[in-house]
């Protein structure tokens, strides 16, 4: 009888419940990059596109997407956070280290390979998609590039280019360069008191830049973009 109880109260769980975890993430995974890849295509999402606007045409509509977007994903994840479903503190980004010389000529390089791929990553994953095979090779280069810079033949030198330029924030007591850390740390502010302080005040920063513009308000399709 217990067994047949066991077995009744496994059966009457729901579909999703009996998943294990990495096949949820994966059906998560397909249903998110189906919509980005749909949104990319029908927006002309790019990051190298919205600077090329801006330097070819004096076009912002694309980079005040950027900006949308940008303020949406700090809003989700603010709003994940306070509920409890993740802990932005634990993230792999929040340490103590600043490798100055690695964020700008990581930028650089990223920069300049966008120009030479024909657009960022996420870009060209679109255009895999619509059966690019160009897109397909530079995706492939950029796993490799990244796996070689990361464990490979690249390693070493990238370890010693990100460190020719940086200092550590250990050395004011502040334990990761999250900006709310940081400001609340020179201010005396506890962290929770001033991460939505900052979170909410970069939003605001964000969503005056974007909707300031009357040509921007007027674009469904890019307004669509940013939020999605």
């Amino acid at each position: 009888m217990p067994t047949r109880q066991r077995k009744h109260g496994r059966e009457g769980g729901t579909f999703m419940e009996e998943l294990p975890v990495t096949t949820i993430m994966g059906i998560a995974g397909l249903i998110i990059g189906t919509a980005f890849g749909a949104v990319t295509h029908r927006t002309n999402f790019c990051a190298m596109g919205a600077v090329s606007d801006i330097v070819s045409f004096g076009d912002w509509k694309r980079m005040r997407a950027w900006a949308l977007a940008a303020a949406t994903a700090i809003a989700g994840a603010q709003f994940l956070h306070i509920i409890g479903l993740v802990d932005l503190t634990k993230s792999i980004y929040l340490n103590s280290s600043f490798p100055l010389s690695g964020f700008i000529l990581g930028g650089l390089i990223f920069g300049f390979g966008m120009v030479i791929g024909g657009g960022c990553p996420g870009r060209n994953l679109m255009r895999v998609g619509n059966g690019d095979l160009k897109a397909l090779v530079v995706l492939l280069l950029i796993g490799w590039a990244g796996y070689m810079a990361m464990r490979g033949i690249l390693a070493t030198p990238r370890i010693w280019l990100q460190n020719l330029l940086s200092f550590n924030w250990s050395a004011w007591n502040i334990p990761d360069q999250g900006m709310a850390t940081i400001i609340g740390g020179f201010v005396g502010i506890p962290y929770e008191t001033m991460a939505p302080i900052v979170a909410f005040s970069v939003i605001g920063a964000l969503l005056v830049f974007c909707f300031k513009d009357p040509a921007f308000r007027r674009s469904p399709r890019h307004i669509a973009a940013g939020v999605l």
